[in-house]
């Protein structure tokens, strides 16, 4: 098929890729549902081995239901019910569920360095390593600017949750003149392609928002040297993208991204 009547697609996944774990037991899981507690914390679902919340005003709050750096021993999961107490913060329960059955231990960690304004949410993550507090906080923060600061206005407080797990995304790019292409990564992965007759390489990096109705974050990149050369990688569109109503870079030429598929 010549390249006049398809892109060139390249993998990518080595570029841009945050590192998401394999699924972890259900047994070493938080799993949350209609959150809403002291100072303002809120979130609407939650499981994962870690879960950030915001809490407006002060920063972020990260527990967990295994020791990391900088982390402290703050609770138990008991039952259905998460007991966590936090200096400054105050004390929480949580409604949860958990398959465990004895009392399983909880970490946490406030951290103030990054102001949140007054966004609300969570967003939850499987069994990651960290080596540091600052490879912790630059996780932390990679998600907050990234997505959560994109999202939401410092003003909104309508809370938002996200939940990374390791599931497959299928994109369809469309462009003017040529027919649709599929691409497959993970979700917070990269993949690439080449634009037909050009030395453009754009880049897509989806974050899933909904999986029930198939909304998503897609940051777009582009990189206008040889695939295989050297060159500038920048950002030219960040836009959310559904099964019916794909979403529109205002680059030229226009890119419509639409969700094909997550598994």
């Amino acid at each position: 098929m010549s390249t006049s009547r398809a892109w060139i697609r390249f993998g990518a996944l080595g570029l841009f890729l945050v590192a998401l774990p394999a699924p972890i037991s259900a047994a070493e899981t938080i799993a949350l549902a209609g959150v809403s507690g002291p100072a303002g914390v809120s979130c609407p679902r939650a499981e994962g081995a870690f879960v950030a919340f915001l809490v407006p005003a002060k920063g972020s709050l990260l527990l967990a239901t295994k020791p990391f750096p900088g982390g402290e021993r703050v609770g138990t999961i008991e039952g259905q019910r998460l007991r966590v107490s936090i200096d400054d913060l105050g004390d929480y329960e949580f409604q949860t569920t958990s398959s465990h059955t004895e009392a399983l231990s909880v970490w946490g960690m406030v951290d103030r360095s990054l102001e949140v304004g007054q966004r609300r949410g969570c967003f939850s993550f499987g069994g990651r390593d960290f080596t540091s507090v600052d490879d912790l906080k630059t996780y932390l923060h990679w998600v907050l600017r990234d997505l959560f600061f994109r999202l939401r206005s410092a003003d909104n407080t309508a809370a938002l949750a996200l939940q990374f797990a390791d599931r497959s995304v299928s994109l369809e790019i469309s462009a003017p003149g040529h027919r649709p292409v599929t691409l497959q990564t993970r979700e917070a992965g990269t993949i690439g392609l080449r634009l037909p007759d050009s030395t453009s390489v754009y880049y897509f990096q989806p974050f899933i928002l909904d999986e029930t109705q198939g909304g998503l974050a897609v940051k777009v990149l582009v990189k206008e040297e040889p695939f295989f050369g050297e060159g500038v990688v920048r950002e030219v569109a960040f836009v959310t993208a559904g099964r019916e109503v794909p979403g529109v870079t205002p680059t030229d030429p226009e890119l419509q991204i639409r969700t094909v598929g997550i598994d």
